[in-house]
């Protein structure tokens, strides 16, 4: 997936399912799959941030 961009946090989380989980529903919400390194915290966190 090297250099790709993605409009959604889950138009991401689902790339990423799909490519290594092909057998596995990719509907995700992107808020909630991904964690921000640094705390560990949900991307949902800091999403009214970026609004």
């Amino acid at each position: 997936m090297e250099g790709k961009t993605f409009r959604t946090p889950s138009e991401a989380a689902r790339a990423v399912v799909s490519a290594l989980r092909p057998g596995v529903s990719p509907q995700r919400n992107g808020w909630t799959f991904w964690t921000i390194t640094e705390t560990g915290q949900p991307l949902q966190t800091v999403r009214h941030t970026y609004r």
